[in-house]
């Protein structure tokens, strides 16, 4: 069958013989792999939005395969990384995970659980690429929006009742809700749920402090229905 080019899976491994068996291993799942003799050229061959599994040796000439792991995290990389060591102690083990490897596995391990690793990997990255995709284009959408209405938002995110967000800002109510019509139409929304998802989508949220629990928009109870007991008419009683 013919190589999967959109599942990327980068090794960072100098042994010959390491190379040689996953080249033939990950074959058998269609995946070509690129060979990279240590993180720094690893790091330069990388683009922002490439999805992939990194599997990388724990020791490695100039950056350690964690410390490797910690700056792909750190730069936002959206790969999963995977850790293929000769030392498979504890303390490696536990410095790995530490940094952010989702498995560690002992050199040339069982075929099946590591193949299962890495297709799970590839799946997840490319998880967080769609993400960060729809993160942008939020991003994008709000910035349609002016000042007073991403505050009015903000506000809003944090559940913030109309009349309670008037008081804070010192305004009109009717010119909130004349707000809350703005960003609707700008952001294309069909209801107030989808502004809010796309703002917290956009990593909107975390600037505004928690309400207090009276500017909390409460859920509308249910108007109970008001009858009118008819009075009983009949014959007085005898006496």
């Amino acid at each position: 069958m013919a190589i999967d080019k959109t599942r990327n899976v980068f090794v960072v491994d100098p042994d010959k013989s390491t190379r040689t068996w996953l080249t033939n291993l990950l074959k058998s799942i269609n995946i070509k792999p690129k060979f990279f003799n240590n993180g720094d050229d690893l790091l330069k061959a990388l683009k922002p939005k490439t999805s992939g599994c990194v599997i990388c040796e724990v020791r490695l000439a100039g950056m350690s395969g964690p410390k490797l792991i910690e700056e792909l995290h750190a730069q936002r990389y959206p790969v999963v990384c995977l850790v293929l060591t000769s030392h498979g102690d504890v303390p490696t083990t536990v410095e790995a995970m530490k940094a952010g490897a989702e498995n560690v596995f002992d050199k040339k391990p069982a075929a099946q659980p590591f193949l299962d690793a890495v297709n799970d990997a590839v799946d997840k990255s490319k998880t967080e690429v769609s993400k960060v995709g729809r993160r942008i284009e939020a991003v994008k959408m709000l910035e349609r929006l002016t000042d007073r209405e991403k505050e009015v938002l903000m506000y809003l995110v944090n559940g913030y009742h109309n009349r309670g967000i008037a008081k804070l800002l010192k305004i009109r109510e009717r010119t909130i809700e004349a707000h809350r019509a703005g960003i609707m139409r700008k952001l294309e929304a069909r209801s107030i749920v989808d502004v809010i998802r796309m703002a917290f989508l956009s990593g909107m949220g975390d600037e505004v402090p928690p309400p207090p629990p009276r500017l909390v928009e409460k859920p509308r109870r249910a108007m109970k229905k008001y009858t009118k007991k008819k009075k009983r008419r009949g014959r007085p009683a005898l006496r």
